[in-house]
């Protein structure tokens, strides 16, 4: 099957959903399916990422295509343009799936006559309404295959927020590549230890940990993850502890 994988952001990203999308890309592959990664090209920090070989940089084989979609950098601009850019690739490739975690890029494959499969990690808030109405019309589009939840909990409440039927939705919980050769780290404290790794932003879980670490003096909390500002802002935050 020839699958296109659009995802939202440039790559390489210090974004940690950017090592999702390659594994994803990487596993498809490994299933014997002809896969093509789209991403964008505006929104690129190159003072912050600068990577010659993007497989290299992700651990993963160069067993798929990565092409990036052009874009005009001008204000206001380079999110239509790529939009245009996108829609033109898509119609030139043809693929027999296009699969992405982004609402309009499903939508605009799935108008398109493409197969879609959008995928989704959590639920809408009131902000994000937009989003919503644009996710709503993808479940709904006769193009649309299914939507990919990572939790059942999920399914159960995009469900109920959409008036949506159980077929429209897979389960896929998130994993991880099995790691065999990692040494462990010693420390000279034998106080019990609990380690977190993930952004510092939040809605992420941070608030979480701190808020076990307020009320577990005794336990030695490891964080690993976060941008340099938040890493200042959080640190700055737990100073008291």
């Amino acid at each position: 099957m020839k699958i296109a994988y659009v995802c939202s952001g440039p790559m390489p990203s210090l974004a940690a959903n950017s090592v999702h999308v390659m594994k994803m890309c990487a596993a498809m592959a490994e299933n014997e399916h002809q896969v093509t990664l789209l991403s964008p090209t505006y929104q690129v920090d190159r003072a912050k990422v600068r990577v010659r070989d993007v497989f290299r940089h992700y651990g993963v084989k160069r067993s798929f295509r990565h092409v990036t979609i052009p874009s005009i950098r001008l204000p206001r601009v380079a999110v239509r343009s790529h939009r245009f850019f996108l829609r033109s690739i898509l119609r030139l490739m043809r693929p027999d799936l296009v699969y992405t975690r982004v609402p309009e890029a499903a939508l605009l494959a799935a108008d398109l006559g493409l197969r879609v499969i959008l995928e989704r990690h959590d639920t809408f808030s009131e902000e994000s309404k937009r989003y919503a109405t644009i996710f709503e019309a993808v479940a709904r589009h006769r193009n649309c295959v299914a939507i990919v939840v990572i939790s059942h909990a999920l399914k159960t409440e995009l469900s109920k927020q959409f008036s949506l039927p159980d077929s429209c939705f897979i389960v896929a919980a998130d994993a991880a590549d099995r790691v065999d050769d990692v040494k462990p780290l010693l420390f000279e404290s034998n106080r019990p230890r609990a380690g977190y790794a993930g952004h510092l932003y939040s809605g992420k879980g941070i608030e979480v940990i701190d808020k076990l670490a307020r009320s577990m003096p005794d336990v030695d909390f490891h964080i690993l993850g976060g941008t340099a500002d938040d890493i200042a802002a959080q640190r700055a935050h737990m100073s008291g502890l």
